[in-house]
């Protein structure tokens, strides 16, 4: 067998994956619960996602502004919900769970940090990182699993 051959095969599977998910068909990987976006294993998942954004929530809302540090810490903590809503759920989830982390802090960065307008900027910007990392990391989730799919169908 010919290079060009084994080329010509990966992507005509390519396209026969990609047909059976657009029509809804199963492929050999998509019976796990990782491709299903409401079955029960990931309603305990979004159960647990909240859980984890109602924390770190609810530490930035009662932490005194004069903690900073803490506050640091907690404001990187919102990533953990969005990369793994992102591993989960793919590019849906990381944007899904990146726009309600942006949501419950933005708030507490209009209302907290007034008197600081440099900060609250920096706040700001980082929320759009948010959108960025759960974008980036559902895309690239999504495409591991498509390798995976491709490699398996030999």
């Amino acid at each position: 067998m010919n290079m060009l051959s084994t080329i010509d095969r990966l992507r005509q599977t390519e396209t026969d994956i990609t047909m059976k998910q657009e029509s809804g068909q199963r492929t050999s990987d998509s019976a796990s619960p990782k491709t299903t976006f409401f079955s029960t294993v990931h309603i305990k998942l979004t159960w647990i996602l909240g859980i984890i954004l109602a924390g770190v929530t609810i530490g930035h809302y009662l932490t005194p502004r004069e903690y900073s540090v803490i506050h640091n810490v907690l404001q990187r903590l919102y990533y953990i919900p969005i990369i793994w809503a992102a591993y989960k759920f793919g590019v849906r989830g990381g944007i899904i769970v990146s726009i309600i982390s942006g949501a419950v802090y933005l708030p507490h960065i209009l209302l907290g940090w007034q008197e600081h307008p440099e900060y609250q900027l920096n706040q700001i910007i980082e929320i759009s990182l948010f959108f960025i990392v759960g974008w980036c990391a559902g895309y690239l989730f999504e495409q591991k699993v498509r390798n995976h799919q491709l490699l398996q169908s030999y």
